[in-house]
């Protein structure tokens, strides 16, 4: 008998990549995500980022990042992503909250972004080399960053908080209510598409019920000729 029956095989293979994730990262990212917030730089943005959440969304092999609006940050990571790269994202993507969907990348955002990760780890990087121009100086900045954070990372020099150690029972009880969670979810989704399909079904009923009058109605006139 299976130790947790109400898992399908889909959540099994989730449950182990995140852990992978998780274990390869060894980041506490709530905790890292509170520091971040907490910078001074963003007290001077126009967008609080107080309630936004960042959500790490584990993948097979892909990583990338996204933010939506000052509601949410999405960062897809997988067992292979440097935990460098991790950091200067959560970054980046809480800068794209704060700011306006106008900014983009461009000079103001380099210069918040720049801002913060003087802040966080007192890394004085340059958001604007003259050298750099177009898409190398929009997004030239954040490989700076990074190749910055992977040298501090290989010499130990770069502080970030770590994954405190989980009891057994503990981690075995976040997993499954993580893994209801996800089944509630997919619930909640699949309740509103069967709705959304069935308001189109009944459209498509009423318009094929006009059409077939109409043809039903030509019919009869061209058997009267």
């Amino acid at each position: 008998m299976a130790r947790h029956p109400h898992l399908t095989e889909m959540d099994r293979v989730a449950r182990a990549r995140r852990k992978a994730s998780r274990e390869a990262l060894d980041l506490d990212v709530e905790t890292f995500v509170r520091q971040v917030k907490a910078l001074p730089v963003f007290a001077d943005c126009p967008r609080p980022i107080a309630r936004t959440r960042v959500v790490l969304v584990h993948s097979a092999f892909q990583h990338g990042g996204r933010a939506h609006g000052n509601r949410m940050a999405r960062i897809r990571v997988s067992p292979s992503t440097p935990l460098w790269w991790v950091l200067e994202t959560i970054v980046h993507e809480l800068v794209h909250c704060a700011l306006p969907a106008r900014v983009s990348h461009n000079e103001r955002f380099r210069l918040t972004l720049a801002r913060a990760v003087r802040e966080l780890w007192g890394l004085d990087v340059d958001p604007n080399p003259k050298e750099q121009s177009g898409r190398v100086a929009r997004y030239g900045l954040d490989k700076r960053i990074e190749q910055h954070l992977e040298c501090e990372l290989a010499e130990g020099r770069l502080p970030y908080p770590r994954l405190a150690p989980e009891a057994p029972e503990a981690r075995e009880a976040r997993l499954v209510a993580e893994a209801r969670d996800r089944i509630d979810t997919r619930a909640r989704h699949a309740a509103r598409m069967l709705a959304l399909a069935q308001t189109r079904l009944k459209r498509a009923k009423t318009i094929e019920r006009k059409w077939r009058l109409r043809v039903q109605r030509y019919e009869r006139a061209a058997a009267k000729r």
